[in-house]
């Protein structure tokens, strides 16, 4: 039976549950996983929160070797797992040998930056949606007629520092919620123990 070059020179053979490194630890290794599974968490609100599980043929830890910090999570193995475990020199002979891996790593790295991306755009919006309903909620304490449109968009724009669009936009969204509703030029609170409610869950 031929040997593996890569597994005899790098690979790392760990028994399930086992940890492989541990949140804020300093590193200098990533990993390439060549059999078994591998479980990323965070520690979140005092938790221990899972956030991703990685099979074969996909890499973690590389922050550390790329950027030099310390690890942003915890890494444990879900079954008996086979690792290939690079300090930064050695990926670096790796990539010189076979530059396909190197691609495969920037192709990977751009898919996580996108997924990054998308939810830090729905944090900001879920950001923009709750200080929008917060101010309509003091106002809606204050009186149902919540006033005129445009000048309600930009009094809230203004307050808030957020853009005018997006202020109007979950303005819309409520209205088609029927949470709000248009009299005319005026905004009306339509429902107001769904106005109360939201960002409470």
């Amino acid at each position: 039976m031929e040997t593996n070059p890569l597994l005899q020179k790098y690979g790392k053979v760990l028994a399930s549950s086992q940890t492989v490194f541990q949140e804020n630890e300093e590193g200098d290794q990533m990993y390439i996983i060549q059999e078994g599974k591998v479980q990323i968490s965070r520690q979140i609100a005092g938790k221990e929160t899972p956030i991703a599980v990685l099979e074969k043929g996909e890499f973690f830890g590389e922050m550390a070797i790329v950027n030099r910090i310390k690890r942003t999570a915890s890494a444990t193995t879900l079954a008996p797992t086979t690792l290939l475990a690079f300090d930064r020199v050695g990926l670096e002979q790796m990539i010189e040998k076979n530059p396909k891996i190197a691609l495969s790593i920037i192709d990977k790295l751009c898919r996580r930056l996108q997924n990054a991306n998308a939810q830090i755009q729905k944090l900001a919006q879920n950001s923009t949606h709750q200080a929008v309903w917060g101010a309509l909620q003091v106002l809606a304490h204050q009186s149902t007629l919540l006033g005129e449109e445009v000048k309600l968009a930009d009094e809230l724009s203004l307050s808030l520092s957020l853009a005018r669009s997006e202020v109007q936009q979950t303005l819309e969204e409520l209205v088609l919620a029927q949470v709000l509703k248009r009299n005319g030029n005026q905004i009306e609170v339509l429902e107001l123990d769904k106005l109360m409610s939201l960002g409470a869950s």
